[in-house]
């Protein structure tokens, strides 16, 4: 699961929810990989 999943799973487990792992083999990817993707572009639109 990818980092602090366990916070989510516990909040969503307190309301009677859970998460879904359709493609565990999915789940390797690399965590500040993804974060770059999304922030580098969302950071340009600022300036």
């Amino acid at each position: 699961m990818p980092f602090a999943s366990e916070h989510l799973e516990g909040a969503l487990g307190a309301h009677g929810r859970s998460i879904l792992v359709v493609d565990p083999n999915e789940m390797t990817g690399d965590i500040v990989g993804d974060l770059d993707e999304e922030i580098v572009p969302l950071c340009a639109r600022l300036y």
